[in-house]
């Protein structure tokens, strides 16, 4: 029997000790019985089991897929939680885009709340570079992003930028293992920021985190996002589109350095690389409007819609 030399020394010693076994017992001759014999199978059954084997998901590149911005769907925010941590920005000419006259008044008394005017943070136009009329924000983190991306110093060099959804318009997939169980999840980077040179569209995707928020699932997240773009780039490249990808994680400690690196030029050539990146790759892996709506739990919610004006206009993703 050819099997591992481990294993049969194991066997040997085993039937060593059935032969002894037998001669306490009294049995002569070789025979041990039908009940005996099934017993050793399955005592023999352990030693020749087949080690587990690990299932490991993996996914071709398919077609690309252009997702235009106007696909982005509308979202809503409670005032409930504006008073758990969330904002919404909103540009300094937001009475001339709202076409419902009903909207424009819910947001305009919504502004004069004592109660909630902290939470509203006003942008001038000019470096309001998305194509959405509200922008809404949830943590201080995001909130510090979107106060550097519209400030005049920080913005010169970008071209419009987009905050994605939670959940769809551009989602991945990450797989996880926690225990011995392991799940696929949608992955839905926060920001998209588009920066042209020399004809090329530069797209710089953007997680935003806490300082040091090395967590498994963020791992996860790094790895696959960074597997995706870089699949995603040589087949643009391939297919002659002049548009690339750049993907970070981000944490406020490295707010600064990022718009610098943005303005200098080295962000798009791919130079940028934050606290967070090196943490985790050491542990890795169409009309504007605003409505308010009756909630139940939650009192009035504000809602904002996409719309494309002059903006990113096309993504893309590999299926």
């Amino acid at each position: 029997i050819n099997l591992p030399l481990i294993v049969y020394w194991m066997i040997v010693a085993d039937f060593r000790y059935i032969r002894n076994s037998m001669n306490r017992a009294g049995i002569t001759g070789d025979y041990l019985g039908k009940a005996n014999r099934t017993r050793i199978l399955k005592a023999f059954n352990t030693l020749l089991r087949k080690a587990p084997k690990t299932v490991v998901i993996s996914k071709s590149p398919g077609e690309l897929v252009p997702i235009p911005t106007t696909s982005k769907s509308s979202e809503c925010i409670s005032l409930t939680n504006l008073k758990g941590g969330a904002s919404v920005f909103y540009s300094d000419e937001f009475e001339t885009e709202v076409v419902n006259e009903d909207s424009k008044t819910l947001i305009e008394n919504i502004i004069k709340e004592r109660e909630y005017r902290n939470y509203l943070i006003k942008c001038n136009p000019y470096n309001f570079k998305t194509p959405v009329d509200l922008v809404f924000t949830n943590g201080d983190p995001e909130e510090n992003f979107v106060l550097d991306l519209v400030e005049t110093k920080n913005n010169l060099g970008i071209s419009s930028w987009i905050k994605s959804n939670n959940q769809g318009f551009y989602s991945l997939e990450y797989s996880i293992t926690e225990g011995t169980h392991t799940t696929t999840r949608p992955f839905n980077p926060d920001f998209f920021i588009l920066i042209k040179k020399d004809g090329i569209d530069y797209i710089s995707v953007v997680e935003i985190k806490m300082d040091g928020d090395d967590s498994l699932k963020n791992k996860q997240k790094y790895k696959y996002a960074k597997e995706h773009f870089a699949t995603l780039n040589e087949q643009l490249d391939f297919k002659g589109i002049k548009q690339h990808y750049l993907f970070n994680f981000l944490s406020p400690v490295n707010y600064a350095e990022y718009f610098q690196y943005v303005k200098d030029g080295r962000l798009i050539e791919g130079k940028f690389k934050s606290a967070l990146d090196i943490l985790l790759e050491d542990n890795t892996p169409a009309s504007k409007s605003v409505r308010g709506e009756s909630d139940n739990n939650n009192g009035i919610k504000i809602e904002i819609h996409n719309h494309f004006d002059g903006h990113i206009d096309t993504l893309n993703i590999k299926e």
